[in-house]
């Protein structure tokens, strides 16, 4: 068995936080690696001081534009995209170890365009965020199409408990709406009736808005 030890961070201003490739040594004594904390992190092998990554990426969430970071902060645009995009794929594989298994009691399911004349190759962004606890769910970038609608119900189903089915509402889209009961339910054999009919399953029922579908039963 090969043992690994985490090596703890050094000081900012130190020779080895120029750079994490001192961190990964070879074999220790008696066949242990270290590796450093900030394996699998958005600042692994980073050259640039911590602090700084920090202050840009904080810039970025505040709502100022890479372009606009360029120029207050002296770092090229590939660099500062780079940060951004990994970053990003930190933030979600976090997302996706700590939330397992949520109970969560209502979910508005809602499609938002960053901008104001949205054009049909526009990317949206998909949330579910619980009203109580305001979890976000989950959250997906991409147009407002019918594969992007199955996606965003499979992201979710991840993250809920499996019986711990919310209330979900929506602003009527028909795309939320089949993606939602298509997942939900299945074919069930209706009394006198000589066709089936499709039965969401859902304790408590899952509910909608007045001017979007009824989100129970829907015939084949």
């Amino acid at each position: 068995m090969e043992l690994w030890l985490c090596h703890p961070e050094r000081s900012e201003g130190s020779p080895d936080d120029v750079g994490d490739s001192s961190f990964a040594t070879p074999a220790l004594a008696g066949g242990a690696r270290e590796f450093s904390v900030r394996y699998g992190t958005a600042l692994y092998r980073l050259k640039t001081p911590a602090r700084r990554v920090g202050e840009v990426l904080s810039a970025l969430a505040e709502g100022l534009s890479v372009g606009a970071a360029v120029r207050v902060f002296g770092h090229g645009e590939f660099t500062i995209r780079a940060w951004l995009t990994r970053a990003g794929l930190h933030a979600t594989s976090l997302h996706e170890r700590l939330f397992q298994n949520l109970k969560l009691l209502h979910l508005p399911w809602d499609e938002r365009c960053p901008t104001t004349r949205p054009s049909a190759d526009a990317l949206w962004i998909w949330l579910a965020v619980d009203t109580r606890t305001k979890i976000i769910a989950v959250l997906k970038v991409g147009p407002r199409t019918q594969p992007m609608a199955p996606a965003v119900v499979h992201a979710l189903v991840k993250v809920l408990a499996p019986d711990g089915l919310p209330v979900f509402t929506s602003d009527g889209l028909k795309l939320s709406f089949y993606s939602l009961t298509a997942h939900f339910g299945s074919w069930a054999e209706t009394l006198g009736r000589q066709t089936h009919q499709w039965q969401v399953h859902a304790e408590p029922p899952m509910a909608s808005t007045d001017n979007s579908p009824n989100l129970t039963t829907a015939d084949a």
